[in-house]
């Protein structure tokens, strides 16, 4: 049996290696994937030896919570209601830690002399370790028990100590109280885990907005009837009936009917293709106009938009490294600093006799004190929430640290060409007219305005900003592949492609022929205009280049970004736009897998890869790239599943975000170097190390100071990132 699960109580990384690596060794189980973004489990498992109520009870001691339940019989079960209950119980222990550590942190810091503010403090500080905090300890307890440790255990152990050295202070008359250190540490980790929760969610939907392009129910006819089912219950050779404005349910072949689909999710080419009896259609494309009879070939699973749906899945279930940094390094940080705290008990101890205790308790204290994980926490996320801010005063959205930490790498930038480096909707770059402009116009918009054709929609917003109004409201006809006619009151108008105009024996002045095999070589596409047997007027429709597009892609490659084109466009179109954008490595007709396979090819060259896209047809391939950019007016699908988006689809802002991921990643680094030398020197010297020389022994009062100061240093540097020039 191979299924998936939602999983409850999956807080970070170790969560998702504690889940395999212990259902990994049950009894049946053959194998098993978590996916940390959309909190999910992949098993394969023998039902005749465990079930899977069983695999949900096996994990249960861990603290993890495997749903069984189907979504379609119990919908509380559903992966997304899911994690949206998991997101708002977050929500409110964030900001329940939060209200209470704010009066605990300026009672600690402005009011530290008076007695009362140190029992108000202890109060509150209680609640948030049993309250919103309890989790940390709870996991730091199920991670000893199985010999791991993490992030949690470094939070339960310098909060725990902070918390009961305070208390025991507080008792015994002392002002040496450390209570708004537990306080704001809980409130800062749990602001961070949101805020990752929450970008987590935002993946998730990318998924679910792919899997509604799948119509939920279908016509088919069976036994010479019409029937309606549901999308599990269509089947290869069943034939499916596509009304008009409907998204087609199957990968299959056209039996009958022709019409214009929209297959911008799969090719990314803007304009709709025609499609008649023997062409093949593809699930989740949009049936424009025109019923349609399909022979189905792929249903469900099977379909080319399922497989673009697990692999976006597998792709964002990935973890980028730089994340699990701070968690790797903690796993042997924290029995270090225990072990050396023990040690240092035992050796005041073995030296100075029981007499000395109280020193040793002191030495102790102050160790776990000074070494408390706060700067070691923060290296990562504040360098990362600064640079985050900063690249959205610059136009650019990151969804996830890894995209921003690995864009400082990237040597080959894969580039879509409809919507990325062109403005994505077509538009009228030439229009000749023979005879009275204004009766031409006039009637060349009316017949236009009947159209719903995208090309037919730009001749009519270019002649109304031109000044033409239209002839009274006609009736037309439409005939697919060839255009729209009016023929009443003794005229006859016709707007459409050559072949039409050819099929109606219209007469075509040498001017027109010339210019239209000119506009031909330039890739645009034409639509010709007659009125009584002549042609009188020509226009060339494309999707022009962005303003900015040969700038930036200039600006990429003196960075030493190595530039390519991968579009589905035809080869003239595609040749046609790269040469303007200054891109020589051009790659036309490619479907998304095509493109899902460069991007492959590439990175197994060693190559790091960015790949900026706009539509659903680009999701795969942003999905398999190291770093996944988004069009700010592109698909929704496209700029959740992408890890940067530009948020006015400017090509010009990717120079500064270059910039800003190197300067990220040194200030992480940075960070990183900070927090271990500062435990390096300071540890040593809370232990005692300078009191047989000087009889100096740091109190918990100063190691929390220096622990404090180390904190602001992190995040100081952190900030600078805010004010330094990217561009």
């Amino acid at each position: 049996m191979h299924q998936t699960f939602p999983v409850t109580g999956i807080t970070c990384a170790a969560c998702s290696v504690s889940i395999e690596s212990y259902l990994g060794k049950t009894a049946g189980v053959e194998q098993v994937a978590v996916n940390s973004v959309d909190h999910t489990v992949t098993i394969t498992w023998n039902q005749d030896v465990i079930s899977a109520d069983g695999l949900a009870r096996a994990v249960a001691p861990l603290g993890y919570g495997i749903i069984t339940a189907s979504p379609e019989d119990h919908p509380e079960a559903d992966p997304e209601v899911v994690r949206h209950d998991e997101l708002m119980k977050l929500r409110d222990r964030t900001r329940n830690a939060i209200v209470l550590a704010v009066p605990v942190f300026v009672l600690g810091m402005f009011f530290h002399h008076f007695v009362i503010g140190h029992w108000i403090s202890a109060f509150l500080t209680t609640i948030i370790i049993f309250g919103p905090g309890a989790d940390f300890f709870r996991n730091a307890l199920k991670q000893l028990r199985y010999r791991q440790t993490g992030m949690d255990t470094l939070v339960a152990l310098s909060t725990g100590i902070a918390w009961s050295y305070s208390l025991i202070a507080l008792f015994t008359g002392s002002h040496q109280v450390w209570f708004e250190s537990a306080a704001v540490i809980f409130a800062f980790v749990l602001l961070g885990k949101y805020a990752e929760d929450r970008a987590r969610s935002s993946s998730a939907s990318a998924i679910k907005k792919l899997m509604s392009l799948q119509p939920s129910e279908i016509t088919v006819i069976r036994n010479g009837q019409e029937v309606t089912l549901n999308q599990k219950e269509v089947q290869p050779f069943d034939r499916v009936i596509v009304q008009p404005a409907a998204r087609i349910p199957v990968d299959g072949k056209v039996i009958r009917g022709e019409s214009f689909v929209d297959e911008s999710m799969i090719t990314g080419e803007p304009l709709p293709v025609e499609k008649k009896k023997g062409d093949q259609v593809k699930a989740g494309t949009l049936n424009q106009m025109g019923n349609l009879l399909i022979l189905a070939e792929k249903t469900g699973d099977g379909t080319l938009l399922a497989q673009i749906v697990r692999v976006v899945k597998q792709a964002q279930s990935t973890k980028a490294p730089a994340q699990k940094l701070a968690d790797r390094i903690s796993a042997i940080f924290v029995p270090l600093v225990a072990l050396m705290g023990l040690l240092t008990f035992a050796i005041w101890i073995i030296i100075g006799g029981i007499e000395v205790w109280q020193q040793a308790l002191q030495a102790t204290i102050s160790v776990l004190i000074i070494a408390c994980p706060c700067a070691l926490g923060l290296a990562t996320p504040t360098a990362i929430m600064a640079g985050i801010g900063r690249a959205a005063q610059a136009g650019v959205l990151v969804r996830d640290a890894e995209s921003l930490e690995k864009l400082a790498s990237a040597d080959v930038l894969l580039v879509d060409k409809t919507g990325t480096l062109t403005k994505g909707h077509p538009e009228v770059t030439h229009l000749e007219m023979a005879g009275e402009d204004e009766e031409v116009a006039a009637a060349f918009l009316a017949l236009e305005q009947t159209s719903g054709h995208p090309l037919a929609e730009a001749i009519v917003v270019y002649l109304k900003e031109l000044g033409y109004h239209a002839y009274e409201a006609i009736e037309t006809t439409t005939i697919p592949g060839r255009g729209v006619a009016y023929n009443q009151k003794g005229c006859f108008w016709l707007a459409g492609n050559r072949l039409f105009i050819e099929s109606e024996k219209i007469m075509i002045p040498s001017s027109f022929i010339e210019l239209s095999e000119s506009w031909s070589e330039a890739g645009q596409s034409l639509v010709w205009f007659a009125m009584d047997g002549e042609v009188k007027a020509l226009a060339a429709v494309a999707d022009p280049l962005r303003d900015e597009c040969p700038d930036a892609i200039d600006l990429l490659q003196r960075l030493g970004m190595r530039v390519v084109m991968l579009t589905g466009d035809n080869e003239a179109s595609a040749v046609v736009a790269g040469r303007a954008a200054g891109i020589s490595d051009i790659h036309a007709s490619m479907l998304p897998a095509d493109k899902s396979q460069f991007v492959r090819e590439m990175k197994q060259q060693g190559h790091v890869v960015a790949m900026a896209g706009d539509g659903i047809n680009d999701a795969e391939a942003l999905a398999l790239a190291d770093v996944s950019i988004a069009m700010g007016t592109g698909s929704d699908i496209a700029m959740d599943v992408a890890g940067l988006t530009l948020v006015h689809a400017n090509l010009a802002v990717l120079a500064p975000a270059i910039r800003l991921s190197k300067l990220t990643h040194s200030t992480i680094r940075q960070n990183l170097f900070w927090a271990f030398f500062y435990n390096l020197i300071c540890i040593p010297v809370a232990a005692g190390l300078l009191f047989p020389f000087t009889g100096f022994l740091l109190s918990p009062m100063i190691a929390g100071a220096a622990m404090s100061l180390s904190s602001v240093t992190v995040v100081s540097n952190s900030l600078r990132l805010k004010i330094r020039r990217i561009g």
